[in-house]
């Protein structure tokens, strides 16, 4: 992008900055001049920081639970979480929300999600779940990952979660195409390209990378808003480029930075002007390391691209023990004890899950502290109490008992046919 292209006008930066500052404690926007902290605004709060010179590690595990949104999924559509996160954002924007609301509700609501899954607000409502209860859900969601968050960042994210924010149901068709465009994954020049399946879709990564910024921004002591946005638009070229990675954008040698110009300047331009002169200057500070908003961008970036590659490394390594053993597959319960008798009969004990059995260490846990909820059986006990045998065509069969007895040669498998087996219950 050229330098006219990312120029900040004066007081451009205020399209970033919503009335009263960014998180509570942060300088008030009307202090925005465009031009001081390299165009953002200048200096931040000095409550913004999160844990001054703690290392990165301490986020690097949020880091790695933000990525795995890009494969989670449910019936109501084929999108991860973090690509109709991505949708939902663009949406937003587009219909003119300020772009801080837009970052601090994104943020929130992938945070609530690192839990809950594709179980919003929506959905629990749908679910009988009273609004109040759904509010608590959420946040209990939120506040079992956002720990490592800086505190006011995290105070002011919190407030926001489960927050509806405007949307039309139809974006940008280069947001659309961004969601289509898988990424390239591993390649390097003059080496043969790594393929890596599912590749993950620009929106995903994008989306990471800008929930994954407003996160760092308290570590930096940056704006949350410019990140953001930079994290969305910073692959506006693949909108219109297939991905070939490091290995064939190279081979375009001259031609790759115009052609990647031209894209990113036809997709800012028919922006509504507000929300493009706020990204090209979210784009300019994304281009440095220099300042705390662009610390913020480019350790996301990098982070969310290794994350990754650990997903991959992860599931190539991934074991049954670790399954039964640290993540409790076979997890307490009513039905525990027979089913790890069932795993020793067929020879599926693994060696971890082996020995918490032989400890004693998971006992099965009583009815009563689940609810009355056989999470293996899937039906709760109030669907099934009251029930009689006599209210259930059929009963004597299942029993044995009274005139539906299956005869005896059915049920050995001798005669009856296929149907009788099926009537049966075989």
């Amino acid at each position: 992008m050229s330098a006219e292209q990312v120029r900040p006008a004066p007081g451009g930066m205020a399209a970033l900055a919503p009335a009263g500052g960014w998180w509570p404690g942060a300088e008030p926007a009307g202090g925005v001049s465009g031009t001081d902290h390299a165009g953002a605004g200048g200096p931040p709060d000095s409550t913004a920081a999160a844990r001054p010179g703690e290392p990165l590690h301490a986020l690097a595990g949020l880091a790695a639970e933000l990525a795995t949104l890009k494969r989670v999924r449910d019936a109501q559509s084929a999108d991860s979480m973090a690509t109709r996160l991505f949708r939902r954002a663009w949406e937003a924007l587009l219909l003119g929300t300020d772009v801080a609301d837009v970052a601090l509700s994104t943020t929130s609501d992938a945070l609530a999600a690192l839990r809950l899954g594709a179980m919003d607000s929506g959905v629990l409502s749908r679910l009988g779940v009273p609004a109040q209860a759904i509010g608590d859900i959420l946040v209990a969601s939120f506040d079992e990952v956002a720990g490592p968050v800086a505190p006011p960042l995290r105070a002011a994210l919190r407030e926001r979660v489960g927050e509806p924010i405007p949307t039309v149901g139809q974006v940008a068709e280069f947001v659309e195409a961004l969601i289509r465009q898988p990424r390239a994954g591993a390649t390097c020049p003059g080496k043969p390209r790594i393929v890596l399946e599912p590749a993950e879709g620009h929106g995903d990564h994008c989306l990471v990378v800008a929930v994954l910024g407003v996160v760092l921004a308290g570590h930096y002591g940056a704006r949350p808003a410019v990140p953001f946005l930079a994290g969305l638009a910073h692959h506006f070229h693949n909108a219109v480029m297939p991905d070939s990675g490091f290995a064939g954008e190279m081979l375009l040698g001259s031609y790759l930075v115009p052609a990647m110009e031209r894209v990113f300047a036809a997709t800012i331009d028919g922006l509504p002007p507000t929300l493009a002169e706020a990204t090209r200057l979210a784009m300019r500070a994304s281009r440095d390391a220099d300042t705390p908003e662009g610390r913020a961008f480019n350790a996301a970036d990098v982070i969310d691209r290794i994350m990754e590659m650990r997903h991959f490394a992860g599931v190539a390594s991934f074991t049954t023990d670790q399954a039964l053993g640290e993540m409790e597959l076979v997890h307490a319960g009513p039905l525990q004890r027979f089913h790890h008798g069932v795993m020793r009969e067929a020879g599926l004990m693994e060696a971890v899950a082996a020995q918490a059995y032989d400890d004693g260490a998971h006992e099965p846990a009583s009815a009563g502290n689940r609810g009355g909820f056989d999470v293996a059986d899937g039906v709760p006990d109030a669907v099934l109490g009251g029930i009689d045998e006599g209210d259930v065509p059929g009963a004597g069969v299942l029993s044995g008992a009274g005139a539906g007895a299956v005869p005896a040669p059915v049920m050995a498998g001798e005669g009856g046919g296929s149907g009788a087996r099926h009537r049966a219950g075989a």
